[in-house]
């Protein structure tokens, strides 16, 4: 019988669960350290934080108008939701003609 053909002592399954442990423990280091560095997900993690940072003040601004305005408002707040929605498609260069 060779040597690697017999079963592990208590002491080496110990030792090569142990191993495995700390090759794990490497490759999601590794891991996170290339998410630390990769430019791509700094990128989208800035696009998705200033995304969601426009959407909350977007939401509290609403809020804020609407009571300020009171229910008699309420039409004047959608023309400057539909003033401002057309502004950002004249911005965006959206082509209605195709």
């Amino acid at each position: 019988m060779n040597s690697l053909s017999k079963p592990y002592t208590k002491g080496e399954n110990v030792i090569k669960s142990e191993f495995v442990k700390v090759t794990k423990k490497v490759q999601t280091i590794n891991f996170v350290q290339h998410l630390k560095t990769s430019v791509f997900l700094q990128q989208v993690s800035l696009t998705f934080g200033t995304r969601i940072f426009i959407f909350i003040i977007g939401f509290a601004s609403s809020i804020i108008t609407a009571r300020y305005l009171g229910p008699e408002g309420k039409g004047t707040l959608a023309v400057f939701n539909v003033v401002d929605n057309f502004s950002y498609w004249k911005r965006s260069k959206v082509d209605f003609k195709k």
